[in-house]
């Protein structure tokens, strides 16, 4: 398909619209059209089947660069995709390290495709915002969601909140989601410590901050990797913000004061009020028993500044030197395959109980859609047949090819049998006959769009074979969900206005700048929190703390 301009993109939509109106069919019912030269080039079939379209159509996507698949041009999902569907893709990639510049600069210059798919991690709401309402370069997808996506729609049914998610504030929907229902996700915030020290300590599991204290100190004093150095042994270590998966140290640690969602501004929704945790009493103790522990050299100094690979490095020294660190899960620094032995040393800690009898877990219920999963431009010559080949994403049958989890039927899955039962205990769906891994591959696409909680949890249970899924659903619904906080939850996220966007700019860099830096000179002792946080407190509002978030409730009250 060629690029068009927008003019005539319009254009041809009346005259489409004028064509079908004389002709008295629809093109949604697939019926047969007259021919000649004022007829379109093909017929919808009847919607919610396939293939979508009587002669094969062809659009143009971009999407970012994965390094594990080969080619999306070749690839037995994208051949597979195009069989069911009769929509031919022509793909453009961009490098894994500069997809939002690169995106940035094909809308720059006029010359950009029909479709962006895959794109959740770099156009933002406030980026769909822009190129949506006000360039008009993402098409409004209301009536086309409507009209054409009998799948998605099943899932805004499934899920009625999502809908106000992915809704801009002139009422339009410019992308649709990637579903990631992820149970172990929604509760990320996870400690994982050395099951062997704590034994060889002759201590049992902590169940609250001063037992972790005291675990933490036996691991320093002791020989705990038996190299007869009792002095590389490191009770607790992290990443700086930002690096892995919920790597950095104090927000587990910080929930038995208050819970804590790991982000710089750490905002709370609790019966439809938003607040932030940084100006309250509790977030000053939860910091004060950081700082003890720094204090008494419990946690490693560099875990304030290294990166993941710098932690993952040091998590795999040959002599076991790390006692307990945070992140979404234990394979974020260990190999389950090279090196079982290790990894089954650690153990997921649940929450501990703080001083006052506070146990939580930070949940995330809204982790579970990311908005920019597929948008369509004002160049799509044929909008209706890209939402049904998008819509065709969002089924069982497309998701398993797609994900990391299948590919080819018959050589990477297959369907589950009448009596074998999934990881959740219902009739299981699918059983992948492929290793998960991140190695180059031709057969799927890895990262997939659809992952509803019954498909994730729908692999057979195999009891020869107890993978990461398994795992970490067991350790989640074991461990972290009985402290689920009914009245508190981590924030959603918020849609701003362009004048609350611009309002806020300059102030949420500032605040984050100063929350971080501030909490980790507390935690160091380079400030002293006692004697400076009436300070610490006047300089929020100073930057604008309270002006925040009274636009983020003025956000939340408008979306929800």
């Amino acid at each position: 398909m060629k690029y068009i301009q927008k003019e005539f993109y319009m254009k041809r939509k009346v005259s489409v619209l004028i064509m079908l109106s004389l002709l008295s069919v629809t093109l949604f019912a697939g019926g047969q059209q007259d021919s000649g030269e004022n007829s379109v080039p093909y017929e919808l079939t009847p919607n919610g089947t396939y293939p979508v379209v009587t002669e094969k159509v062809e659009l143009t996507v971009f999407t970012p660069a994965e390094d594990a698949v080969i080619d999306f041009a070749t690839n037995d999902f994208t051949t597979w995709l195009e069989e069911k569907t009769n929509v031919h893709i022509i793909f453009e990639t961009g490098p894994v390290d500069a997809v939002k510049e690169k995106i940035t600069l094909l809308l720059a210059s006029g010359d950009y495709p029909d479709i962006f798919m895959r794109s959740y991690l770099d156009i933002n709401p406030a980026m769909e915002a822009r190129f949506g309402i006000e360039e008009e370069i993402f098409i409004p997808l209301n009536d086309l969601i409507r009209d054409h996506a009998p799948n998605f729609n099943k899932i805004l049914e499934e899920n009625p909140k999502l809908l106000g998610s992915i809704t801009h504030l002139d009422g339009n929907i410019y992308s649709l989601p990637r579903v990631n229902d992820c149970y172990h996700c929604s509760m990320p915030i996870k400690m994982w410590v050395n099951k062997t020290w704590i034994d060889k300590a002759g201590l049992d599991m902590p169940e609250t901050t001063e037992d972790f204290y005291e675990m933490l100190t036996a691991f320093k004093d002791m020989d705990m990797n038996g190299n007869g150095d009792t002095a590389d042994e490191i009770p607790l270590a992290g990443a700086r913000e930002r690096e892995g998966w919920y790597e950095t140290l104090d927000s587990f640690l910080m929930s038995p004061f208050i819970q804590d969602n790991g982000d710089r501004i750490r905002l709370l929704e609790s019966n439809g009020e938003i607040s932030s945790i940084v100006n309250t009493a509790e977030y000053k103790e939860g910091l004060k028993y950081l700082a003890r522990l720094f204090d008494e050299d419990l946690i490693y100094a560099p875990s304030f500044t290294q990166k993941h690979d710098q932690l993952r490095q040091l998590a795999n020294y040959p002599d076991i030197l790390v006692g307990a660190f945070q992140a979404g899960h234990n394979q974020m620094l260990f190999n389950a395959t090279a090196d079982p032995e290790r990894y089954g040393q650690y153990v997921a800690l649940p929450p501990l109980k703080g001083p006052d009898g506070t146990r939580q877990t930070a949940y995330f219920p809204y982790n579970a859609y990311r908005t920019g999963q597929f948008l369509i431009t004002d160049k799509c010559e044929d909008p209706e047949v890209a939402m049904r080949w998008i819509d065709s994403f969002y089924t069982v049958d497309a998701a398993i090819r797609e994900s990391e989890r299948g590919g080819v039927e018959g050589v990477h899955f297959r369907w589950a049998e009448p009596d074998e039962v999934g990881i959740n205990g219902k009739p299981a769906i699918y059983k992948s006959l492929v290793k998960q891994s991140i190695e180059p591959r031709n057969f799927n696409w890895l990262n997939g769009t659809f992952y509803s909680r019954d498909f994730r949890l729908g692999k057979v249970k195999d009891p020869n074979e107890y993978g990461y899924e398994e795992f970490l659903y067991d350790t989640t619904k074991d461990l972290y969900s009985p402290y689920i906080n009914p009245e508190v939850r981590i924030a959603p996220p918020l849609k701003l206005t362009t004048e609350e966007a611009d309002q806020l700019s300059t102030i949420k860099v500032e605040l984050q700048n100063y929350i971080e830096s501030s909490k980790t000179k507390f935690i160091m002792g380079e400030d002293d929190i006692e004697k400076n946080w009436d300070k610490y407190i006047s300089d929020l509002e100073n930057i604008g703390l309270g002006s925040y978030l009274e636009v983020m409730q003025t956000a939340y009250n408008r979306q929800f």
